[in-house]
């Protein structure tokens, strides 16, 4: 609140006004209404660099659109719920199903019958480089 707004808000406490009215009146905002002008408040210039979204924000529909773009979950001045139904694949490691392991191991053991014998970590092996871990 500057000092006009606040000589206004002063005046009208005075004069028996309540204080949240008082405070609509004289800052001409509802409180709790989050506009764009609220939401820069205290950030030098048109805008600023947002390091958590790392990119550059000067709305609230700027963060909204970048929640969006990269399906992040915020609440706050800005709300996105992302639209995973399960954890995201960077979320857990990727595990091969067995029968794809089996069938790789088949096929090795195919082409060289004593590869379980000479490499008892086969299985885990193949299981790794079809996770793309080898």
């Amino acid at each position: 609140m500057n000092k006009k707004q606040k000589r206004e808000y002063d005046a009208m406490i005075k004069a028996g006004e309540s204080a949240s009215i008082a405070e609509i009146i004289a800052t001409k905002e509802c409180p709790g209404l989050q506009t764009d002008k609220r939401f820069l408040r205290g950030k030098p210039g048109n805008g600023f660099y947002s390091g958590q979204l790392q990119r550059w924000v000067s709305s609230k529909s700027d963060v909204k659109k970048i929640c969006q773009e990269k399906n992040y979950d915020c609440e706050g001045s800005v709300t996105n719920k992302s639209h995973w139904d399960s954890p995201r694949p960077d979320e857990v490691p990727y595990k091969v199903a067995d029968d794809i392991v089996d069938d790789a191991v088949f096929s090795e053991l195919v082409e060289n019958p004593t590869a379980l014998k000479d490499d008892p970590d086969l299985i885990a092996k193949t299981r790794k480089k079809l996770a793309g871990e080898l």
